[in-house]
Parts: C-alpha cells; sequence; structure tokens
C-alpha cells in the first residue's frame, strides 16, 4: 500500500492508540492529521513524529463538539485537498456500577464514543463519496459485543457504533467507500489502567499496547476487511455466546472484578 499518498485524519491521536496509529502511519510515510482535545499532548506528538518519513499535522478538537469538529474538519479537507481516511478512535469509559454511573457520564461517554465517530464520519463521507474513494476505520471493542459488568456507559456506546459501522457499510461500500471495525482486546493505556486501578488485570493473552492495535488499524486499511479482532480469537465470542449464553457471561464476570 501506498500510504506517501494517503492524507488520514486520527481521532484521539494525543495518547494510547491514536498516538501509536499516528506515528506508525507517519512512519509509513502518510501525512496524517491528528485530531485531539490537547494541545500540549498534540505538541509533543508532532515532536516525536519529526524526522519520521510522512508529515504530521496536528488540530485541537474535541470530538463530543459537533460543530466545532465538523468544521475543523472541513478547513483539513479544503487544506489538504481531500480526507482518505478517517480513523475514529476517540474514546474514553467509566469503571463503576450504573447505578454509581451518573448520567451526565453516560451522556459524555455516548457523545464521545458513539455521536463524535458519526460527526466526524458525517464531515468526511460527502467527499468521499463524491471520489467514489475513501475508508471510514472504527476503533471499537469486545465490549460491543459481549459486554461486561461495571461499563455499562462504555460497552453501550461501542455497540451503538457498531451498529452505526454496519448500516454505513451497507449505504457506501457500492458507492467506493471502505468501512472497517477494529475490536482491540485490553489495551494497556492510560485509560485502562485508571480503569483497573486497585485490580489485577485481565489475563496477558487478551492485554495488548497501543502499538499492536495501531498494527490492526494498518491491516484494516491496507485489507479493507470490515472487521478486525485483536487478538483473532475473540472474533469467535458472538459465536460461542449465540449457542452458550451463559458460560460467556459468566466468564465476563469472572474477567471482571467489581471495582474497589
Amino acid at each position: 500500500m501506498e500510504y506517501r499518498d494517503l492524507v488520514v485524519v486520527v481521532t484521539g491521536a494525543s495518547t494510547g492508540i491514536g498516538r501509536a496509529a499516528t506515528l506508525e502511519l507517519v512512519r509509513r510515510g502518510a501525512p496524517v492529521v491528528g485530531l485531539a482535545r490537547s494541545a500540549e499532548q498534540l505538541a509533543r506528538l508532532a515532536a516525536d513524529a519529526h524526522g519520521l518519513p510522512g508529515a504530521c499535522h496536528t488540530r485541537s478538537a474535541d470530538v463530543s463538539r459537533t460543530d466545532a469538529v465538523t468544521e475543523v474538519l472541513g478547513d483539513v479537507e479544503r487544506t489538504h485537498g481531500r480526507i482518505d481516511a478517517l480513523v475514529n478512535n476517540a474514546g474514553t469509559g467509566a469503571y463503576r456500577p450504573i447505578t454509581e454511573t451518573s448520567m451526565a457520564e453516560f451522556e459524555a461517554i455516548m457523545r464521545t464514543n458513539y455521536l463524535g465517530a458519526v460527526a466526524c464520519t458525517r464531515a468526511v463521507l460527502p467527499g468521499m463519496l463524491a471520489r467514489r474513494n475513501g475508508h471510514i476505520v472504527n476503533v471499537s471493542s469486545p465490549s460491543a459485543f459481549s459486554p461486561p459488568p461495571w461499563q455499562a456507559a462504555y460497552a453501550a456506546s461501542k455497540a451503538a457504533l457498531d451498529a452505526f459501522s454496519e448500516t454505513l457499510l451497507l449505504e457506501v461500500r457500492e458507492r467506493g467507500v471502505r468501512v472497517s471495525i477494529v475490536y482491540p482486546g485490553h489495551v494497556i493505556t492510560p485509560l485502562t489502567l485508571e480503569d483497573f486501578k486497585g485490580q489485577p488485570l485481565p489475563p496477558k493473552s487478551v492485554c495488548m499496547s497501543a502499538e499492536r492495535v495501531a498494527g490492526g488499524v494498518l491491516q484494516a486499511l491496507e485489507t479493507g476487511r470490515f472487521r478486525v479482532h485483536l487478538p483473532w480469537f475473540t472474533g469467535l465470542t458472538p459465536l460461542v455466546k449465540s449457542v452458550a449464553p451463559e458460560f460467556v457471561r459468566r466468564q465476563t464476570l469472572r474477567a471482571q472484578p467489581p471495582p474497589s
């Protein structure tokens, strides 16, 4: 794949998966525009990308603010001439029981994880459809199809993102636009470490670095596959759950200790 000609926008680019994906894309020669809220962290990202084969441009934007992020993406498209690929990665979560998760938290998580991705997709999609070329990559989670306890707001937002991705695929795949979903296991990032504060981490077999997930994002871009599961065997969960739902639920509960 020729990354030098691929203008990519990555949301949530300042930390974790988004940062790793941005740096790997720039390392492959792509011109990348990283979006995030923190100007300070974006400046560090740009400094770390300096000298790599591609180009790293950054814009401060909050995907949960629809009008603002739409304006930023419009400006990016005018500046670079087009947006070839959008990686919807920005996300947040809360690790606590439903009764201890406020409505404000439910709404904020949905605005970032789901509606933020919808807003960014709607902003770039007209240009992609006009060119009959483009790729939307949504970073989801196995929580979308096997929701764990203590993460209701997060799981619901990822399930919504999955449903949106399925519908989007049906609407645009005959019009030259590809859609992919990446499902990483437990990614060791500042967000997940905070979630599991005081609790044992999940098994190593399903834990991974942000860099490994970045590889999954590039796999989606290169192959055009609709679903990319990391690790691969997590993709078997929906099948197992369809025939043995209580077994999967018990295993899920055992893997997620109650928050302290």
